[in-house]
């Protein structure tokens, strides 16, 4: 019931701010049973906000909950309708990298900038952008553009962890990725990534260690429990693979079959 008051209570805000954001995906992933209660108070308000028309507060509400739900492309179906923060912007280039629009989601990063979000922080995520691209040398530039600032940012170290990684440079990749989570231990990109390639260099105890902390900070990611339950497998742990799953399953089926929840956690692992 406490779970259920804290949804309602950050839910009913008029508009959404990062920290509500943060607040929702803590209390609506804590449970199936919450998070099946945030699903439907979004879709109870999306009924909503379609009867009044030119609801651009609404809509942009809407494309934020969509957003936490793994639910991009309808986010940005709202977004298209909302009024223009940098919240919309931020948000819209999340999705539309998510979904592969790569140009859009650099335009809106852009835009988010000049709205007042974090000019690093929306740095990094076009370098994000650009690796996701297959564009490594321009996401490069773009790093060492910003490095003065960002050797204080575990966004930057992160995204510099990937891009080394990509380029074959793998122990420096994992040094990189280490220091982000040094420097926010809840950094699940950062986390899922460093699992992985411990994972893949045989580091397994460690690789364990990386997932459990990913899956213990919302939204789940199903890629980490999948990946996590092979190690446990692998390791004879058989009732901890099963509880992974179990989770897998659970939020899977919550959100409706979509497995997007997955976004910050490609790729899954191979046995």
């Amino acid at each position: 019931m406490v779970a259920a008051n804290e949804l309602s209570a950050v839910f009913s805000q008029p508009a959404l701010t990062t920290e509500h954001l943060e607040a929702l995906q803590n209390t609506a992933f804590s449970s199936v049973e919450s998070l099946v209660q945030f699903r439907d108070m979004t879709e109870s308000l999306e009924r909503e906000v379609m009867i009044r028309d030119g609801d651009r507060d609404g809509a942009l509400k809407l494309g934020l909950c969509q957003w936490v739900l793994g639910r991009p492309q309808r986010a940005l179906e709202w977004f298209s309708q909302a009024r223009n923060t940098k919240e919309r912007h931020f948000y819209a280039g999340l999705c539309h990298r998510e979904v592969g629009h790569f140009d859009k989601a650099l335009n809106e990063f852009e835009r988010a900038a000049s709205s007042g979000w974090d000019e690093l922080e929306c740095a990094c995520e076009r370098a994000e952008t650009l690796l996701a691209a297959g564009e490594a040398e321009s996401a490069a530039k773009l790093l060492d553009s910003v490095a003065s600032r960002g050797r204080s940012s575990a966004s930057w170290h992160y995204v510099q962890g990937r891009a080394l990684a990509q380029r074959g440079d793998v122990d420096a990749g994992m040094s990189e990725l280490e220091q982000a989570t040094q420097l926010n231990a809840h950094h699940n990109r950062a986390l899922f990534h460093l699992a992985f390639l411990s994972d893949l260099h045989g580091l397994d105890e460690q690789a364990i260690d990386l997932y459990r902390r990913c899956v213990q900070t919302p939204p789940v990611h199903v890629n980490a429990l999948i990946n996590l339950a092979v190690l446990y497998e692998d390791h004879g742990r058989t009732s901890e693979a099963e509880e992974c799953l179990r989770r897998v399953l659970a939020t899977y089926r919550t959100t409706c079959g979509r497995s997007s929840f997955s976004r910050t956690c490609s790729p899954a692992r191979n046995r």
